[in-house]
C-alpha cells in the first residue's frame, strides 16, 4: 500500500543554476548534499525540501552515461498546487521564465499552466 509521495529526482545540467531556481523561484531549502566518488556515474546530489516535500537533485558527469539515461526516463512533468495562480504566473514570467503551456481553466475552476525549469523540465502551476 501507497503511503504518501516521497520525493522527485531531477537530472541537472548545472548544479548551482538549478539550486538557485529551486530556491528562489519554489522556496525549497537545501538539507542534505552527497559529493559521490570519482568513478561513480552520479557526482553530486543536493536534496531541497519546502514543507513535507522534497526534490532531489542530481548531476551527472555525463548527459550520454546510461544511469543519466535511466534516471531520466518516466519525468513528465512536477505540479505544484499555488494560491494566488493569477499572481504567481505573472511573477514567474516576470521573472523570465519560459512558459509552455498558456493557463488554461481546470474542471474546480482554477487554472493550470507550465513551465520550463533549468534542465528542459516541465514545472505544472495549478490553483486559483
Amino acid at each position: 500500500m501507497i503511503e504518501r509521495f516521497e520525493h522527485v529526482g531531477i537530472g541537472v545540467k548545472n548544479m548551482e543554476e538549478s539550486v538557485a531556481f529551486y530556491r528562489d523561484v519554489l522556496g525549497f531549502q537545501v538539507f542534505m548534499e552527497k559529493e559521490m566518488p570519482p568513478n561513480a556515474p552520479i557526482k553530486k546530489l543536493v536534496f531541497m525540501r519546502c514543507g513535507d516535500d522534497v526534490i532531489e537533485l542530481l548531476s551527472f558527469p555525463s548527459a550520454d552515461s546510461a544511469v543519466a539515461k535511466y534516471e531520466s526516463l518516466g519525468t513528465s512533468h512536477i505540479c505544484f498546487a499555488v494560491q494566488g495562480i493569477k499572481e504567481e504566473i505573472d511573477r514567474w514570467l516576470a521573472l523570465g521564465i519560459p512558459q509552455v503551456i498558456p493557463a488554461s481553466p481546470t474542471a474546480d475552476g482554477g487554472l493550470r499552466c507550465a513551465f520550463r525549469g533549468p534542465n528542459g523540465e516541465f514545472i505544472e502551476l495549478k490553483g486559483k
